[in-house]
Parts: C-alpha cells; sequence; structure tokens
C-alpha cells in the first residue's frame, strides 16, 4: 500500500459512525448508552467543520495496564516533543492533524476517530461547554 498522508479530517466522511461507536465501546468500555447519542452528535458536527492548518502530527499509541488495553492520543511537533492534549484543543485544530504513519499502520481509521472523539469531548460535548468547563477549571 503506498503511504498516504491523511489528516484527522480525511477520516471523518469515509468512517461509519457505527464502526466508531463499536471501537468507542471496546477501548471505553464505561460509556453509558446515553453518552452515545452525545458522542454520535459531535460525529456528525466533524463533517461541517474546516479543519485548519496544522503542524502537528497525531500519534495514537496503544499500551496496557493492568491487562486493560488503553491509548494515549496526543499530537506532536518538534516545538513540543512531549506532545499536546486534544482535551480542551478547538476541534478544527485537531481536524487538520496531521496523522503519523504507524498510526494509520497500527490502527483503523474507526479506532483512530474512536479515540480522537473521546479525547476531544473530555470537558465535554460542544466547544462551547469545553470552554466553559476549561474557564471554571482555570478559576475563572
Amino acid at each position: 500500500m503506498e503511504n498516504q498522508i491523511l489528516a484527522v479530517k480525511d477520516l471523518i466522511p469515509t468512517t461509519p459512525w457505527g464502526e466508531i461507536l463499536k471501537e468507542l465501546l471496546r477501548s471505553y468500555p464505561w460509556i453509558i448508552e446515553e453518552e452515545e447519542q452525545e458522542y454520535k452528535e459531535v460525529f456528525n458536527k466533524l463533517h461541517f467543520i474546516v479543519a485548519k492548518p496544522s503542524d502537528l502530527v497525531l500519534i495514537i499509541k496503544i499500551f496496557f495496564d493492568q491487562g486493560e488495553r488503553r491509548a494515549d492520543a496526543a499530537a506532536y511537533n518538534d516545538e513540543c516533543p512531549g506532545g499536546y492534549s486534544m482535551m480542551a484543543t478547538p476541534w478544527g485544530e485537531v481536524l487538520g492533524y496531521t496523522i503519523a504513519a504507524e498510526t494509520l499502520e497500527q490502527l483503523s481509521h474507526a479506532e483512530i476517530l474512536a479515540h480522537c472523539l473521546y479525547d476531544m469531548t473530555w470537558f465535554g460535548s460542544s466547544e462551547i461547554k469545553i470552554e466553559e468547563n476549561c474557564e471554571q477549571i482555570r478559576g475563572g
């Protein structure tokens, strides 16, 4: 297979929601049924958000902790070799992240999107809610 350069946004139109939900529930079994609809709504919103060009590369590393399969997803560039979290990042920025070749080789598109959705919605299921929650944390 030829090496392709893909951004997170490129995976959205070709990845069915059902496959993403399956990966969300496999990776994060504590997700309750009511939350499934929120993830689906966020996924549907992502179709319409313009991706911002980025020099960040998304790397998702799978590891095992006490026998449980876990994922560490972060975006990297030369300025921040420690990585940036997606948890409070504007969604248009995340959509512009290029996906590392090793991540594309090791994970399905559905699993990549599942981990992105989980991290992107850590503080809420809308960008407004995320900003409000982050402001609260900062003490404002």
